[in-house]
């Protein structure tokens, strides 16, 4: 009987070997999961910020581009009517002036202006305040 004894006490302790190294990789798995978890919360940190800060560059980009085509709109608008400027100029210079050849106001009514018949001297221009057109000196 006791060597029955001994050999149950032989696989109790084998047993509890197994047992014990189970535990200890069980606790040597889950440190290894945290600090790959701790990895990867990083790692997804930094391609949130990343990521965030693409998003913002972008997004001024795109602020920029909207302004960029309002400045070209403006630039636009402004050569319209520097060309209707120009085209009323020469009208008047010729002395043909008609409802036809002169642009409209911005609230619909033709403001009325009174210039000499003959060419326009470029003193004109400064005598009423105003720069005097490209390429005529004062």
């Amino acid at each position: 009987m006791n060597t029955l004894l001994k050999q149950q006490l032989s696989v109790i302790r084998s047993s509890l070997g197994a047992v014990n190294s189970t535990v200890a990789d069980v606790a040597y798995n889950k440190n290894l999961m945290k600090e790959e978890l701790n990895r990867i919360t990083k790692y997804m940190n930094s391609l949130k910020t990343e990521t965030n800060e693409k998003i913002s560059l972008l997004h001024a980009k795109i602020e920029v581009e909207v302004h960029n085509l309002r400045v070209n709109n403006a630039m636009h608008t402004l050569q319209n009517n520097l060309d209707l400027l120009i085209e009323s100029i020469i009208h008047a210079q010729k002395g043909s002036i008609t409802t036809n050849n002169l642009p409209n106001h911005p609230d619909g009514n033709l403001k009325k202006v009174s210039l000499p018949s003959q060419k326009i001297h470029p003193t004109y221009f400064y005598e009423q305040g105003l720069s005097a057109p490209v390429g005529q000196n004062v």
